[in-house]
């Protein structure tokens, strides 16, 4: 298939974690490479004796930054070379669902010493060089009154309002198909192999279509916006705004053609 990316067998080594007679399953979290894979969110489960096909359909938006309304803020290009310095995924944002998700950890781990189970942890990060921060208590019922100081409404909103959207931001639709062994089409992959039905599963990511549609902001009235930003800073440093010289300009001119007629 031209249009698979990715396809591998997963091994669940059901005999290293608990005894075969348990039920086994996994996760499996598809997502771009500026943000960090989460288990909790947008994951699917995987059960083992299945062959599992993944399509993605992928769009993508390009923004502006200032002085356009957008006012988007290129995290790849400003941010990479830092990251690629520290390999510090958690506080280094790659966008601005990244950068959210940073500040609102630093919020919790600020406010109570412990990291939020609703994001990811990462091992080599900033916010934790130590590792000695334990997960938060209160998905337990004891603990409950935690959530509201730890994990506080007020504070992620406005960690998702000062992180400024992303100039490049992929969006993916995700539909998966549940198929038997039978359809993986490898000699020996099928239903009445007990011990692969027991063990292993098959995973294949592929695109739904080969077309990449790119939502693209362009200026309009691009002089135009450049006046009023720059008009803007005039007047916001020197107390005299575009209109009030463009007002003067005219009263001068009117007086000077007044005088000499």
């Amino acid at each position: 298939d031209t249009n698979e990316i990715i396809r591998f067998e997963l091994d669940f080594q059901p005999k290293q974690y608990t005894n075969q007679e348990l039920p086994i399953s996994g996760r499996i979290a598809i997502h771009d490479n500026t943000e960090i894979g989460n288990s909790l969110s947008n994951s699917y489960n995987l059960q083992p004796g299945f062959y599992y096909q993944f399509y993605i359909k992928r769009q993508s938006t390009q923004m502006l930054g200032k002085p356009f309304a957008t006012n988007c803020f290129d995290y790849v290009a400003e941010e990479g070379q830092r990251l690629n310095q520290t390999q510090d995924f958690a506080s280094i944002p790659l966008s601005q669902k990244q950068c959210a998700s940073g500040c609102t950890s630093r919020f919790t781990i600020n406010q109570c010493c412990c990291w939020p189970p609703e994001l990811p942890y990462v091992r080599n990060n900033g916010l934790d060089v130590n590792r000695s921060l334990t997960w938060c208590q209160w998905r337990f019922a004891e603990a409950q009154n935690l959530y509201g100081m730890c994990w506080d409404k007020k504070a992620r909103l406005k960690c998702a309002m000062q992180c400024q959207p992303s100039c490049w931001t992929d969006h993916y639709e995700l539909s998966v198909q549940k198929l038997q062994f039978e359809y993986y089409g490898r000699p020996g992959w099928d239903s009445e192999d007990e011990k692969l039905m027991n063990t292993s599963a098959v995973v294949s990511i592929r695109y739904w279509t080969t077309e990449h549609t790119i939502h693209k902001y362009s200026a309009m009235f691009a002089i135009l916006d450049m006046v009023c930003y720059v008009g803007g800073l005039v007047s916001m440093y020197t107390g005299i705004s575009l209109i009030a010289i463009y007002d003067f300009f005219i009263l001068s001119l009117f007086i000077i053609k007044k005088k000499y007629i």
